[in-house]
């Protein structure tokens, strides 16, 4: 396990801190839905706006569910992580659905359930995960 959290990992020269970082991870998440949600259906940004806005979208919400599983920044609270690790999985995150998978096998934040952590558990062939490696 990591001593810092995720969204501090080149903390070196500097003090840790995890309650300051939990707060500019969830204003960076808010400021993405703000901004995609000022585009009406008829005036949709490009395409390439729309696969940054939704990684960053999808990197925070991974995140912050990392952040509330471990308690970093904020009370540790397993079921709101399990909610935003559904979040980033239903969107496509490989990590995500590893740690949602783990969440269901270990009954960590909701009921045990072997089948729905087979289900959905980062299995799929040709899902990417954020550093880029291809899931065969």
């Amino acid at each position: 396990m990591l001593n810092n959290p995720p969204h501090f990992p080149y903390s070196q020269g500097c003090q840790v801190q995890p309650s300051l970082g939990f707060s500019y991870l969830q204003r960076a998440a808010e400021s993405v839905v703000g901004e995609l949600c000022r585009f009406s259906p008829g005036a949709l940004p490009s395409l390439a706006a729309q696969g940054a806005a939704r990684t960053a979208v999808v990197l925070a919400l991974y995140e912050m569910g990392t952040s509330f599983r471990f308690g970093w920044g904020t009370a540790k609270d397993k079921k709101m992580a399990v909610e935003y690790f559904t979040m980033a999985a239903e969107l496509g995150d490989v990590d995500a659905q590893g740690d949602l998978a783990f969440c269901y096998a270990n009954g960590k934040g909701c009921k045990k359930d072997m089948k729905k952590a087979a289900r959905v558990g980062p299995t799929g062939a040709g899902r990417v995960s954020r550093v880029g490696a291809v899931v065969l």
